[in-house]
């Protein structure tokens, strides 16, 4: 009887390591990918709560077109251990396509630096796949494409588990490959594969090639299950042209190729995302002029800077990325985050992003990758009145960051320290900053100067003397130039 007992403890034993171990897995999964988000600061030692898992879950089946359940069932673990890419599919934005970043320039070198030393091709079938998988892109842009034997605009590696990039593989099955957005251009497969140039015996390495120089072009992952950017492993038939999300994403980068009309699948799949917040480039309302990035706005109500680059929210509902060019609703370029925007501002000190709408703040930070990521517990609200619905953030940089929300004449400060806003009214702006506007529309900040907004002008103040010129410039002046 003491035998037996001593089994049963040590099956029962099993059982809770196995369950832990799986749990485990889970959440690392989930965090990889981006469902779950990275633990900061105080909290960086806490476990997910069972709601947090199960809502990660949900939008990993939402993304991948799965039952959403909200359970780790048998559908969902297979979806999970299945080949795919190894980069983020980026929280779950469920839009058709996901457009993040460009290179500024058409004509892309590329250069395999280490081929594989495992695959039976030989180096010129290696290289011919990668030709072919750029061709995807440039027959549907005005991308050209060049090998070269310099340093290339696409560097090509082929490494086994940790080769160099924090960013290790896993063994044969599992990560695949993975690529980074411009401007960086590495693009790397994991040597452990069994890499073929049919579909039969192995891993299509042309297939995988088409999908990771889609991300190294600037377009991340799709929800749209029949799109070569979907996360996870397929084959398609010979002689296959692009979806017609892959088209839409790459062109709103890249534009049309000039050499002619291109014809996509004629595909019907299912929308896997019909929630998602449709993309617009363009407002129906009558337009003012050309702005920022060339887009047609009626009123800017926020701006901030990050890295010389800008980001500018527009028409109550939609932010233009300096990085790209694109204009778009502002959840997808801030996920979980609020439809509008009364001010923003970007911290240095602590590397983090606030959006600002009624009494309420969301942070951001900033992925290597280029995505902004929602950091835990937010958002959250601040009770003071005198600041609900913000004119703007102004990031005042003088003997050390201090940033301000100004409504009505008067400004009260964010402690990000402590992220909330000062108890008090606040202090007259006119007080501390001479011959600033009685009412701004929005402000942005850099190093030595922070220049407000008001319709048409922006009005700029050196840090150093806290007086505002009387003289305004034309708006787009005050920001950086786009990108695109």
């Amino acid at each position: 009887m003491k035998n037996t007992g001593s089994v049963c403890v040590l099956v029962l034993a099993l059982i809770f390591v196995g369950s832990v171990c799986a749990q485990s897995k889970t959440e690392e999964f989930l965090l990889k990918y981006g469902y779950l988000a990275e633990r900061s600061g105080n909290n960086r030692a806490e476990n997910p709560t069972p709601e947090e898992i199960e809502q990660a879950i949900l939008k990993f089946q939402r993304f991948t077109g799965l039952p959403q359940t909200g359970r780790l069932d048998e559908t969902t673990k297979n979806k999970m251990i299945a080949p795919r890419c190894g980069v983020k599919d980026l929280g779950g934005d469920l839009a058709e396509f996901r457009a993040v970043s460009k290179w500024p320039k058409n004509l892309i070198t590329w250069k395999i630096r280490q081929f594989s030393e495992t695959s039976k091709m030989s180096h010129g079938q290696q290289r011919r796949a990668m030709r072919k998988g750029l061709k995807r892109w440039a027959d549907v842009t005005p991308l050209q494409f060049r090998e070269t034997s310099g340093k290339p605009t696409l560097d090509i590696i082929f490494g086994k588990k940790n080769h160099g990039d924090n960013h290790p593989f896993d063994g044969r099955g599992g990560v695949l490959a993975h690529a980074f957005f411009p401007r960086n251009g590495r693009t790397h497969f994991d040597d452990d594969e069994n890499w073929v140039n049919d579909k039969t015996s192995g891993t299509h390495l042309e297939t995988v090639a088409a999908h990771e120089f889609g991300h190294a072009l600037g377009l991340g992952h799709s929800a749209e299950p029949k799109s070569i950017m979907a996360p996870y492993y397929q084959t398609f038939p010979d002689g296959f042209t692009l979806h017609k999300d892959d088209v839409a994403g790459i062109q709103k980068l890249y534009g049309k190729n000039p050499n002619g009309p291109i014809t996509t699948t004629t595909s019907k799949t299912k929308k896997t995302t019909p929630t998602s917040t449709p993309r617009s480039t363009t407002t129906t309302s009558p337009p003012r002029g050309k702005g920022f990035c060339n887009h047609v706005y009626r009123s800017i109500d926020a701006a901030m800077r990050i890295d010389e680059n800008d980001f500018v929210f527009v028409d109550n509902g939609k932010v233009i990325d300096g990085r790209t060019g694109q204009k778009m609703a502002i959840q997808n370029l801030f996920y979980d985050g609020p439809n509008t925007v009364h001010a923003a501002v970007y911290s240095k000190d602590f590397s983090k992003a606030y959006l600002f709408k009624d009494n309420q703040v969301w942070a951001y930070t900033l992925s290597h990758y280029g995505q902004f990521r929602l950091v835990k517990d937010f958002p959250k609200r601040f009770t003071n009145k005198y600041v609900q619905k913000p004119e703007c953030a102004m990031l005042y940089n003088f003997h050390g960051e201090r940033i301000f929300l100004v409504k009505d004449g008067y400004f009260v400060e964010f402690m990000p320290y402590y992220e909330t806003v000062a108890p008090y009214r606040g202090y007259k702006t006119s007080d501390f900053f001479l011959n600033i506007p009685s009412r701004i529309d929005a402000a942005i900040s850099s190093d030595n100067k922070v220049q407000f907004i008001v319709k048409d002008k922006a009005y700029t103040m050196p840090n150093d003397v806290r007086v505002v010129s009387i003289r305004g410039k034309p708006t787009n002046l005050a920001f950086n130039k786009c990108q695109n």
